[in-house]
């Protein structure tokens, strides 16, 4: 991507930041994001036609979720000020069908079965009794076979939580994938249902 593209990425945030009032941790581009653009390269290289149903929890601006090519895609957030910015952006780019909702964790019940399960750079904030609770809720109830949640740890003191993914998936028949190191020594797995 060349730099006027990137530049002008980062001031349609900004205006949307000035119109919708969401957190401003949101302006980052996904192309200054390695580990989302990863997550995407590894998902639309992975699953075939046959995977129809993506969530992603905490999707924010829908960066992620707009990238992966799969025919059925929900993104869920807490905050609806960055829900109508993804919404809009969504409009803009011409993805009609994907919708987005008000999903308040841990207190917002997942609906439905789904294909993937994506929760990525925030479940840092997440106490990890709790966090290992609704993984393990999501991987039986909500996931197809054969499915994936996706999900990353940091070992990073400005977290306030570094999770393991030895302790979040101990309770789980599941085949841990890493996708990838990223700064903040971040590491991205695929939870993957067998």
């Amino acid at each position: 991507m060349n730099f006027r593209h990137h530049t002008g990425t980062r001031i349609i945030r900004h205006i949307l930041w000035q119109v919708f009032h969401f957190d401003k941790w949101h302006l980052s581009t996904y192309k200054s994001r390695s580990y989302a653009q990863s997550i995407v390269k590894y998902l639309n290289a992975k699953h075939s036609h046959k995977t129809n149903s993506l969530v992603e929890i905490g999707c924010g601006l829908g960066d992620i979720t707009r990238r992966i090519k799969i025919k059925n895609k929900l993104g869920l957030d807490a905050d609806i000020k960055v829900l109508r910015a993804a919404r809009l952006v969504s409009f803009l780019q011409g993805m009609f069908k994907i919708q987005y909702k008000v999903f308040v964790f841990p207190n917002s019940i997942l609906e439905g079965l789904h294909d993937i399960i994506i929760m990525v750079n925030w479940i840092h904030n997440v106490e990890p009794k709790l966090l290992k609770k609704k993984l393990e809720e999501y991987f039986s109830k909500n996931l197809n076979p054969y499915g994936e949640i996706i999900i990353d740890t940091v070992q990073d003191a400005d977290y306030r939580y570094n999770h393991s993914i030895t302790y979040l998936t101990s309770d789980m028949k599941a085949k841990i994938i890493k996708i990838g190191d990223f700064e903040r020594q971040r590491e991205v797995f695929a939870i993957s249902k067998l």
